[in-house]
């Protein structure tokens, strides 16, 4: 497994994370990049099916409620139509809160996960986004602070290389796969336990400071 250069929590799932803990750790609100499949949304071969779990749902009410993300916004590796798909269901979840979010997949295979190039895409559309930067609060935000949620070793590589690029702060959460399906793929090549082996090599060694 590659030494990562980013602060790695490992929290059981996305419910888990305290942003309130980290909104003042950091001494503002942050924003929040999530995997879909396998984090907020369970594995399924329709999109159409797809929803994002009520649990995660409760849980960004409750950190929009008390001020803590500016926006909760989506990276996906699935292409196409059911990228887009499952992009456009998280968005629209997300803005019933009041809260914007964005979200990117890939226009190619050398854009998936971990090339980087997603997340940074997603982010340079973030800081171009005047509607977004509207409020008083964004507006005198001093940087931008990264909560980047997956539940595969490959989404905190994505993490890790998003800081590079972009030089902001983001710390990555590591969390177990939400619900119980895979893709096919996954299973024949061991990638779950993969992750399984990696997250628990990363909570050794993870200070999760900001977990519930």
């Amino acid at each position: 497994m590659p030494s990562l250069n980013i602060d790695i929590e490992t929290p059981e799932s996305f419910c888990d994370i305290d942003f309130e803990r980290m909104t003042r750790y950091y001494g503002e609100p942050i924003d929040v990049i999530t995997n879909l499949e396998g984090t907020v949304i369970p594995w399924g071969l329709s999109t159409k099916r797809a929803e994002v779990g009520s649990d995660v749902l409760m849980a960004l009410r409750e950190a929009t409620l008390d001020q803590c993300i500016f926006g909760a916004h989506s990276i996906t590796n699935r292409s196409g139509v059911k990228g887009g798909a499952l992009n456009a269901l998280f968005a629209s979840t997300v803005e019933n809160l009041g809260v914007p979010s964005l979200g990117e997949h890939p226009l190619n295979r050398a854009e998936r996960k971990p090339s980087g190039i997603m997340s940074d895409r997603l982010v340079r559309r973030l800081r171009d986004d005047d509607k977004i930067w509207e409020s008083k609060e964004r507006q005198t935000a001093n940087r931008l602070i990264i909560a980047f949620v997956g539940d595969k070793l490959s989404d905190m590589v994505e993490a890790e290389k998003l800081q590079e690029i972009t030089e902001d702060v983001v710390v990555g959460f590591m969390v177990r796969r939400y619900g119980s399906t895979d893709h096919p793929l996954d299973k024949v090549f061991g990638k779950r336990r993969k992750a399984t082996t990696s997250r628990q090599l990363l909570h050794a060694v993870a200070q999760n400071r900001f977990l519930r």
